[in-house]
């Protein structure tokens, strides 16, 4: 092969990769709506349950298995945490709003266990209670700090540590 040969295959392969970028910048979805700040969320949670928020992040909720069966899908939640409670809220698929209540879940009494994805950035979150025959799992998303705070807050609980922790903040 020669040189002359091998430029115009290198230019022709240029070219179709170049069209095909312009091509697929126009099929792209728009871009998402801008978030609202978190504190904003945070603030929207805290009148719909009138109750301090201490973490608020995404939660895809996958698998529930209980005393009334089993459930199995996809519901795009939000996951509160509050001084006794686990809170799980209704969220637009934007993420940008706070709907009404799906599920108010004890913090006594709960073992959580968190995995983390980093191909995809979320946490894998399997929540049950042992004294009540009640399992959930899930994906946590949002921001890393968000996701660690209700992380290490849930851990405190389990630790019995909870006194302490609200004691340093």
């Amino acid at each position: 092969m020669s040189l002359e040969t091998v430029a115009a295959i290198v230019v022709g392969l240029g070219a179709v990769a170049l069209g095909w970028r312009v091509a697929c910048a126009f099929c792209a979805d728009p871009p998402p709506a801008p978030a609202p700040a978190p504190g904003a969320l945070v603030e929207l949670c805290e009148q719909r349950l009138g109750q301090q928020v201490h973490a608020l992040c995404p939660w895809t909720h996958r698998h529930t298995a209980g005393m009334k069966g089993r459930w199995n899908g996809e519901r795009r939640l939000w996951l509160a945490l509050t001084d006794s409670d686990v809170w799980l809220l209704y969220r637009d698929d934007a993420g940008t709003a706070i709907g009404g209540v799906h599920s108010q879940l004890r913090r006594s009494g709960l073992h959580p266990v968190w995995r983390h994805r980093r191909v995809r950035d979320d946490h894998i979150g399997e929540l049950s209670w042992p004294e009540h025959p009640w399992f959930i799992r899930g994906e946590l998303g949002g921001a890393l700090p968000q996701r660690l705070r209700l992380i290490g807050l849930l851990a405190a609980d389990q630790l019995t540590l909870r006194k302490e922790v609200a004691r340093a903040r």
